[in-house]
């Protein structure tokens, strides 16, 4: 098929389906998918754009039970800010963007209990930028964009690793500033994100009740600790806790979730 290169292969969780991704440059060229076993399946060409070209791998993940093989790619290669996460035979799903981050180098990875992890590269004003997020347990929608400022690397090729434990364990191929230069693969640990919805009501006792909700890319996460004013609780199985907290209306309260394997995080709220 002319010239072919960068294959990286994958596993469907649900079916044993091992596919293979690769790119040519037969003919107009392009990145394709195809299932190569047990049986010989059909070959897709990702509807992705020319220009991403065949020096830039496209990377896939299968997850770690569930259906599908995934493909993280950048909607219009080299200008837009816009990520989308392929499904070999099954669509796409917007992932999100950063205002101003021009994707250069695109990549995914299994995470645990059916998320896939997605990660892009770019930079912002001569600042690099790597963006990281993983998915419910659907694959249908992101936890919030995390952004972990790098120095801007004259080279970056592969984004690559593996969430099963929960972390991102990413793998970046590249070749890092300051001089001298230094070409080789250097490892990440990210973790992810969680985000709450709260909301505060005065009781007649004039106590002030606090509703919040933990959730994991729109998933309930049981078992978050919850607190505020001194207070504290657990999330139930739906992902809720309530806590009942002294206070002046108008003033403001931290929330703060943390769980274990989670980023904490805080809210400041107005009683």
């Amino acid at each position: 098929d002319g010239s072919a290169g960068n294959v990286d292969s994958a596993v469907d969780a649900a079916t044993g389906a091992v596919i293979d991704s690769w790119g040519s440059n037969d003919g107009s060229g392009g990145l394709w998918l195809q299932q190569v076993a047990p049986t010989e399946g059909a070959a897709v060409k990702a509807p992705i754009p020319t220009q991403y070209g065949t020096g830039e791998p496209l990377i896939i993940a299968g997850r770690d039970s569930g259906p599908g093989v995934f493909a993280a790619y950048a909607a219009d290669y080299g200008s837009t800010t816009h990520i989308r996460l392929l499904r070999y035979g099954g669509g796409s799903v917007a992932v999100g963007s950063v205002k101003g981050l021009h994707a250069d180098v695109v990549g995914n990875a299994t995470g645990p209990d059916g998320r896939i992890w997605v990660m892009w590269y770019g930079n912002i004003n001569g600042t690099g930028i790597i963006a990281v997020t993983r998915s419910n347990k659907a694959v249908t929608r992101f936890e919030p964009i995390q952004r972990y400022h790098f120095a801007n690397w004259p080279f970056l090729f592969v984004l690559q690793g593996d969430g099963r434990l929960g972390p991102l364990d990413l793998l970046i191929n590249g070749t890092a500033p300051p001089e001298p230069l230094v070409n080789g693969i250097y490892y990440s640990r990210m973790l992810p994100e969680l985000s709450a919805s709260v909301s505060v009501h005065k009781t007649k006792s004039g106590k002030f009740k606090v509703r919040v909700k933990v959730t994991d890319a729109g998933d309930a996460v049981s078992g978050a600790k919850v607190s505020a004013a001194g207070q504290s609780k657990a999330t139930n199985a739906s992902g809720k806790a309530k806590l009942s907290i002294t206070g002046t209306s108008g003033g403001h309260v931290t929330v703060t979730v943390s769980s274990p394997g989670y980023q904490a995080l805080k809210e400041r709220v107005k009683l």
